[in-house]
């Protein structure tokens, strides 16, 4: 998903956990020899310098505060409680623009990835 302000939910659930799923339902298969993943997200947000890929396993000597995905789809689905309607879209995409700031991105669909 591609959408820079879509619902705050909806990107948590396709960019986050769907690679999730995938890599759960591809340990199930047997023959399969490799899975790749491709991106198709640029994700630098607003911080500088250089950051190494490594996996992000704790707080420990993390730049931004630790990003627990199950803690923000909880928020997320908590804020579906809380409106109504249209009303539910719009605080959704707040949301998601309110939290991808505070951890250092741009837009929720950053963040997600």
């Amino acid at each position: 998903n591609t959408t820079w302000d879509e619902r705050y939910d909806v990107s948590l659930n396709t960019n986050a956990q769907g690679p999730g799923r995938l890599l759960e339902f591809a340990k199930k298969c047997k023959k399969l020899k490799l899975v790749l993943h491709v991106s198709t997200a640029f994700i630098n947000g607003e911080r500088q310098g250089v950051f190494r890929e490594k996996p992000l396993c704790s707080q420990e000597n993390t730049p931004v505060p630790f990003l627990d995905v199950n803690s923000e789809l909880k928020l997320a689905l908590d804020t579906v409680e809380s409106y109504h309607g249209s009303e539910t879209i719009q605080k959704l995409k707040e949301l998601g623009t309110r939290r991808a700031k505070s951890y250092g991105w741009r837009n929720s669909y950053e963040m997600s990835k």
